[in-house]
């Protein structure tokens, strides 16, 4: 999402974007996509929720640019439960990526992971699967953030957000569009084989955002 030509907020699926953007697209001039760094991973094929930014083409020194991460346990039982909801275009069994190129089960949480998995190759680039780290670097490993907030740390930490950049306020408690969500915490939803394979394929997202590996 650029805002007003200073603000980048790279938004990253499942973490409270779909909530900031809403709010900022009716308060600021703004175009309101999920938006990554393009870089080696980034599936080039365009969709129409999905912009990325080419360090060649923008001088993304003139912006503040932050984004939001979340727990990748936590962030992937999301995502299973809003794609189980029918969520960016799933059914009943299948979760679609934005070009169709996949298809992710939707039996289980545990065959949810186990697919992820076994079609690693185009997961890592697809917006919904990849790394959240993919989302902010370019190709010589610079994260290109000047704020990075924490899902857990949500108010607090956008407060700062706010405060640096002038932008439209909201209080999460009140505009959190998935304050709603009904579920079980989400250390139910795994076993140790599915803990092993999100361990392996998002390590680095827990290394570089601090989370703890179970």
């Amino acid at each position: 999402m650029i805002i007003e030509d200073r603000v980048i907020f790279i938004s990253i699926v499942k973490t409270a974007g779909t909530t900031i953007r809403n709010v900022w697209k009716e308060n600021h001039s703004a175009w309101s996509k999920h938006t990554n760094v393009l870089n080696k991973t980034s599936n080039n094929k365009k969709g129409r929720r999905h912009f990325q930014i080419d360090t060649k083409k923008i001088n993304i020194k003139k912006y503040y640019i932050f984004t939001i991460v979340r727990n990748p346990y936590d962030r992937l039982v999301s995502l299973y439960l809003f794609s189980k909801r029918g969520g960016g275009g799933a059914n009943e069994n299948f979760a679609l990526d934005i070009n169709m190129q996949l298809t992710i089960t939707l039996n289980s949480f545990k065959d949810f992971i186990i697919n992820i998995k076994n079609k690693w190759d185009i997961c890592k680039i697809d917006i919904r699967y990849k790394p959240m780290i993919d989302w902010i670097r370019d190709d010589d490993n610079n994260i290109l953030t000047n704020k990075i907030v924490k899902f857990e740390n949500l108010q607090e930490d956008m407060n700062e957000v706010f405060e640096q950049t002038g932008l439209t306020y909201i209080d999460f408690s009140k505009n959190h569009d998935y304050k709603s969500e009904n579920r079980k915490h989400w250390m139910e939803y795994y076993d140790k084989e599915i803990l092993d394979i999100v361990n392996e394929l998002y390590y680095e997202d827990f290394i570089v955002f601090d989370y703890k590996i179970l």
